[in-house]
């Protein structure tokens, strides 16, 4: 994902991920497929502080969701159909 780190390095982030996201309730998942990169980015950086979205960080042109990025195989894009609430919409 976005060229991190080795391939191998890759496949293990994606199998503990597949193994954490087992264990999430749907509406958690679809939630944070809503967010950016920015927004993630900013989360990351403020340690978890953020209460609320910043405004720049939100989906604009330049500042896509996490479900409509163009990594995503045609077989996951089906269960990418859901709606994003605000302010995510």
């Amino acid at each position: 994902m976005e060229g991190l780190g080795s391939e191998s390095t890759q496949l293990r982030v994606n199998n503990h991920l597949r193994r954490e996201a087992a264990e999430l309730p749907r509406a958690d998942i679809e939630e944070a497929l809503c967010y950016t990169w920015e927004y993630a980015v900013a989360y990351v950086d403020s340690r978890g502080q953020l209460t609320a979205p910043p405004e720049e960080v939100l989906p604009a042109s330049g500042k896509t969701r996490l479900k409509d990025n163009n990594w995503w195989l045609d077989s996951e894009r089906s269960n990418l159909s859901f709606a994003c609430v605000a302010p995510w919409n």
